[in-house]
């Protein structure tokens, strides 16, 4: 008899897709078995929407629903930690299968892999499993209609989850624009006004959550001619978006994961993170730019990356 796992994939955007290749090597091991996704975010839902591998996709309100508890899951599998997986436990007690404490010398996708081929194979894999994505026809038509089709694009990312967590305190303004993770805003202007002057027929686009306007209200002050979808597009229609990118510039965060599941050029912009273990996965075109204090990376070094990897 076939078995019936449910799949646990944690709420953040990068988290979300680093266990993208789990699943494939999952379905790879044991290919009539049948596994629903439960996602921890909207986000997270979102990187699994069309994906062939898993057969529904759950939120933790539909989990403790009388039809959905009276599924006979023979495992929950966890592929990376979430904090609450213990009050998921006692919620919703089923068999556990929990990945090992995270290992800093690989990176967090292949540790993923290697857990699920230590349980669920008896041999050997390759562990070249990429991101995976996928998009809906309503997703590419969006992108083609917010992208002109006679026009070239350049991303840039300002912010990262970090500058997106609402702040505890009761009364925070301003609103954070600033992070560890992050290259400052100052340093992406200067830099859309170099590349405009190099690559004069390419568009800067804009991209981001709804929480870091203050971020993209700076920027286009001073580039009023790029366009702004921060905070206007799904993770699919923004995945869509970087189909039609000849680059992308951004820092640390979960749309650096989406670049590389979409095979976009990428510039990577990391600080103080490592990036063996987080940093771009099975990327075709990538250059990482690592300086512990960002504030101190150049733009020239930024548009030199850029310059080596546009045609």
């Amino acid at each position: 008899m076939s078995k019936r796992y449910l799949f646990i994939v944690p709420g953040r955007l990068g988290d979300a897709i680093m266990i993208t290749p789990a699943l494939r090597l999952l379905k790879r091991c044991q290919p009539d078995c049948h596994v629903d996704v439960l996602a921890y975010s909207e986000l997270a839902a979102e990187v699994y929407r069309n994906n062939p591998h898993c057969e529904k996709i759950l939120d933790l309100q539909t989990l403790l629903s009388a039809q959905v508890r009276a599924v006979d899951y023979d495992l929950l599998i966890a592929a990376h930690l979430i904090p609450d997986l213990k009050h998921l436990g006692e919620s919703f007690p089923r068999p556990m299968l929990l990945t090992e404490k995270p290992n800093f010398d690989v990176h967090q996708a292949i540790q993923a892999l290697k857990f699920i081929e230590h349980v669920f194979s008896s041999e050997p894999h390759e562990l070249n499993y990429p991101y995976e994505i996928y998009l809906s026809a309503e997703d590419m038509s969006w992108a083609n209609k917010v992208l002109n089709p006679t026009h070239k694009y350049i991303g840039l990312h300002l912010g990262c989850h970090g500058i997106n967590k609402t702040s505890k305190k009761l009364f925070s303004w301003p609103r954070k624009t600033r992070h560890r993770k992050l290259w400052p805003v100052s340093q992406y202007i200067a830099l859309a006004r170099v590349l405009r002057q190099i690559y004069p027929h390419h568009k800067i686009v804009l991209t981001g959550g709804a929480n870091e306007v203050l971020l993209a209200e700076e920027f286009m002050r001073k580039v009023p001619d790029a366009l702004n979808l921060m905070g206007r597009t799904s993770v699919l229609q923004l995945a869509a978006v970087m189909e039609r990118l000849s680059a992308y510039v951004c820092p640390d965060s979960g749309t650096m994961h989406l670049a590389c599941a979409m095979n976009t050029p990428l510039v990577a912009l990391f600080g103080p993170t490592d990036a063996k273990r987080t940093g771009p996965y099975m990327a075709k075109h990538q250059i990482t730019l690592q300086q512990e204090n960002l504030e101190a990376l150049q733009v020239d070094d930024v548009v030199s990356a850029v310059r080596d990897l546009m045609p």
